[in-house]
């Protein structure tokens, strides 16, 4: 009797063992996409546009890794420090993006995404000289957003979504954080496989 029991408890071993279970099972498919991405935004009381891109790895059509950047692309003026005449804003971020694509094969369908990463804020001159690393302050953020995305063609996609950001504590002269985050619209124009 305990040799049957104790074949029986080998056999029951080895057939647990041959069934392991993972997150990822079956065929895994790979792709990539890269491209330009514009974010229109409210910095302080101005209207922002944010210029930059991103790219990421693509695994079963669904799950997407990889990184971003952008930068302020218009000039928002200040009063600044009085010695200097009108300086310029300067603020950009950039980070590590994770992205949930649902139903990629679709006409129509839609993705939740999340940057994590850091920026920094700045004054430059009007003329586009620096004004030195005493009026500068660094942050770290987190934007999650929201999209529709479009499939234009097998190697083409935008998508039209909105994104908030969340900065860390910054007190940059009379900018702080509810200034620099907020709310973006975003358009992205997506090539590559997917």
């Amino acid at each position: 009797m305990k040799n049957i029991i104790l074949a029986l408890l080998i056999i029951c071993t080895y057939k647990i063992s041959a069934q392991e279970q993972t997150l990822l099972s079956g065929t895994i498919t790979h792709g990539g996409y890269g491209g330009p991405e514009v974010k229109f935004t409210q910095i302080g009381d101005n209207f922002g546009v944010l210029v930059g891109g991103k790219g990421a790895w693509i695994i079963n059509h669904t799950f997407a890794i990889g990184g971003g950047g952008y930068g302020l692309a218009n000039n928002i003026e200040t009063n600044g420090p009085t010695y200097y005449t009108r300086p310029v804003l300067n603020f950009g971020y950039g980070g590590v993006i994770l992205e949930y694509i649902q139903n990629s094969d679709q006409l129509v369908h839609y993705n939740i995404s999340a940057l994590i990463g850091g920026g920094g804020v700045n004054y430059r001159e009007r003329n586009g000289g620096e004004m030195g690393d005493h009026f500068s302050e660094t942050f770290f953020i987190v934007e999650p957003g929201a999209n529709a995305e479009f499939n234009i063609a097998k190697f083409f996609r935008i998508n039209l979504g909105v994104s908030y950001r969340i900065l860390s504590n910054v007190e940059f002269d009379k900018f702080d954080q509810n200034d620099l985050g907020g709310v973006s619209g975003n358009v992205t124009f997506k090539f590559g496989n997917f």
